[in-house]
């Protein structure tokens, strides 16, 4: 597949017609009118569904770092359940919606800065050698 013809498959792949995704990526008035044949190619339609499959994979991804950056921010807030007894002296349940745990919002940080290569464990190598601990007596 050529430069042109994978232009035309993204711009068709973005939501661009097919007359017009020829047009833009320099093909004839004449040629843009067959547009039904040309993305009709096997070639050419693989290209699209592979480009369309990228976009959505890279948008849930998007949706996930979105997400830890609001829950490392506290901006997320989580539903607890509290027992508490009405006037009647019954026992009653009440959603108390309250920020994440701190533990919850590093963990957050955590992943971000693995993700972006901000953070690496350091794992020392195991040497084999035994360390004996005596008490004093």
């Amino acid at each position: 597949m050529n430069e042109r013809q994978k232009k035309a498959a993204d711009l068709f792949s973005e939501g661009c017609d097919g007359y017009n995704a020829l047009l833009n990526a320099g093909y004839s008035e004449k040629y843009a009118k067959t547009y039904k044949s040309f993305f009709n190619r096997k070639d050419i339609r693989e290209y699209i569904e592979q480009r369309i499959m990228e976009k959505s994979s890279s948008a849930e991804s998007d949706e996930v770092i979105q997400y830890l950056f609001r829950v490392m921010r506290g901006e997320e807030k989580e539903t607890e359940l509290v027992k508490g007894k009405n006037e009647k002296g019954e026992v009653v349940y009440d959603a108390v919606e309250n920020s994440m745990s701190g533990t919850l919002r590093m963990k957050a940080a955590e992943l971000l800065c693995k993700r972006y290569g901000l953070y690496k464990e350091k794992s020392e190598p195991y040497s084999g050698a035994a360390v004996i601990i005596k008490e004093d007596m």
